[in-house]
C-alpha cells in the first residue's frame, strides 16, 4: 500500500471522527439549556375565547354548538406545542404572531397541551411542560329574553350546565319561576321571649331606677314602723310591771 493510499484512508478516518464529535455535541442537552427552554414554555400565555354558534334544524329551531377557541402567545420558535396528535410551531403563526388551534372545543371539556424543545434546540422532543386547560359550561339560554330578571336561577346563569335542558322544558322552567315570583312572601314571625326582672331592669334602667328607690324606700318605712311599734309596746309592758 503505497504512502498516497494510506494518507487518504487517514484522513477519511479523522473526518469521520470530527463529524462524529460533532454529531454527538449537537445531540446533547445540557442542564442550562433545558432549563432556558422550560422558562421560555412557561411564558407561554394560552387564551381561550368563547364562539357563539348554533346548527338550525328548522326555521324556528336550533341547538346550541358554540365551543371555544385557543390561542398561544409570546410563542419562540425554540418550543414545539402539541395537542391532540398536532404539532404546532413556527408554520402555525397567524398575523398577529399567534398560534391558533385547529380545533373547537366545547364547554366543560378539558385538555392537556405539551410543550417540547424544537428541532433548533439541543433538546428537541424534550418535555418542557405540561398544561391543562379546562373549559367553562356555556349556558346560551342565559342570553335568552326570557331570563332578565331572573339571573340568580340556575336555568339562566351563564356557567350553568343546561346541556340536557331542550327548549320545551326551558320554558316550563321559565314559567315555574315567574309563578314563584308572583307568591306572596310570608313575613317572618318574631317570637317574643320571656324578660327576667334583671333583663327589665337593664332594659329600663331609667324607669324602673325610680321605681327601685320608692320600694326600698317604702320596705324600709313599713320595717321602721314596725320596729317602732314593737319598742313602744315594750315599754308598756315594762311599766306595767313596775
Amino acid at each position: 500500500m503505497n504512502m498516497k493510499i494510506k494518507n487518504l484512508i487517514f484522513l477519511f478516518i479523522l473526518m469521520s471522527l470530527l463529524l462524529i464529535k460533532i454529531d454527538v455535541k449537537a445531540a446533547t442537552c445540557s442542564t442550562d439549556e433545558l432549563n432556558a427552554l422550560k422558562i421560555e414554555a412557561n411564558n407561554l400565555e394560552f387564551e381561550y375565547e368563547l364562539k357563539e354558534d348554533k346548527i338550525y334544524i328548522s326555521p324556528n329551531a336550533s341547538i346550541d354548538s358554540s365551543y371555544y377557541s385557543v390561542s398561544i402567545l409570546n410563542y419562540s420558535k425554540n418550543l414545539t406545542i402539541y395537542n391532540n396528535g398536532y404539532n404546532y410551531d413556527e408554520k402555525d403563526l397567524n398575523a398577529k404572531n399567534e398560534i391558533v388551534f385547529s380545533d373547537k372545543f366545547y364547554h366543560g371539556t378539558d385538555i392537556i397541551v405539551e410543550v417540547y424543545g424544537s428541532r433548533y434546540t439541543n433538546c428537541a422532543n424534550k418535555l418542557l411542560i405540561s398544561k391543562e386547560i379546562k373549559f367553562p359550561y356555556y349556558n346560551a339560554y342565559s342570553e335568552r329574553e326570557e331570563c332578565k330578571g331572573y339571573e340568580n336561577y340556575n336555568i339562566c346563569k351563564k356557567d350553568a350546565n343546561t346541556s340536557g335542558i331542550q327548549e320545551e322544558e326551558f320554558l316550563k322552567l321559565i314559567d315555574d319561576i315567574k309563578k314563584k315570583e308572583q307568591e306572596p312572601k310570608e313575613e317572618p314571625t318574631v317570637k317574643e321571649e320571656k324578660k327576667s326582672l334583671v333583663d327589665l331592669y337593664l332594659d329600663n334602667g331609667i324607669i324602673t331606677i325610680p321605681i327601685t328607690i320608692m320600694l326600698f324606700l317604702l320596705i324600709g318605712a313599713i320595717i321602721y314602723y314596725i320596729r317602732m311599734k314593737n319598742k313602744k309596746k315594750i315599754k308598756i309592758d315594762l311599766g306595767d310591771n313596775l
